[in-house]
This record gives structure tokens, C-alpha cells and sequence, in this order.
């Protein structure tokens, strides 16, 4: 299954809550055939279909994991750098202020 973004940016967070739904739906449906595999008129076909489903909930729910843990990494990166001292403002201000000194002296 494809993830569609209609508005062509890339959304980590929106791509993580649709494959969040594709999951669950696959859940469902095979919750659902496991309830009526008893009353299923071709049992060996039902036993099938979940065997189906079952696969394709797997692949779901790797999907899923997969990108909850490439979003924690980014999370977690984007808070490595805020928090770690990359983004210095103060050292950042006293530079442009000594560049803004020098050139005054020299004008």
C-alpha cells in the first residue's frame, strides 16, 4: 500500500497516523474473520483469507514501527541540537556585536 500526500510536502507525522489507520484496519478485518470463521460455509477459504490478512497485518505493523521509530530519531535529533548547544544565540550575538565594534572603529 502507497501513502498519498495530496499536498506533495513530506509529513512525517501525517505519514506515521495513515499508516497507523492502514494498521488498525487490517486489525479489524481480521477480527472480523476470525468471529465468523465458525459459521463460514467454506472454512478451508476463510482459514485462507486470514492467512492472507495476517501477512499483510505483519507488513502493517512493520511499516508502523519502522517509521514510530524514524520519527522518534528525528525528534530525538532535533532536540540534540537545540539542547546541546548548537544553536549558541549568545555567542552568537556577542560575535555580531564585536563585528558590528570593529567596523565602527574602522569607519
Amino acid at each position: 500500500m502507497t501513502i498519498d500526500d495530496s499536498r506533495g510536502a513530506f509529513d512525517p507525522v501525517q505519514e506515521l497516523e495513515q499508516a497507523r489507520q492502514i494498521y488498525f484496519k487490517f486489525k479489524e478485518q481480521i477480527l472480523r474473520l476470525q468471529e465468523g470463521l465458525g459459521e463460514h460455509p467454506e472454512p478451508a477459504k476463510a482459514v485462507k483469507e486470514i492467512t492472507v490478512f495476517g501477512a499483510e497485518y505483519l507488513k502493517a505493523l512493520n511499516n508502523l514501527t519502522r517509521q514510530e521509530v524514524d520519527l522518534g530519531k528525528q525528534r530525538n535529533a532535533i532536540r540534540g541540537v537545540l539542547q546541546g548547544g548548537a544553536l549558541d544565540l549568545d555567542a552568537a550575538r556577542a560575535e555580531i556585536l564585536g563585528r558590528i565594534a570593529r567596523i565602527r572603529e574602522r569607519g
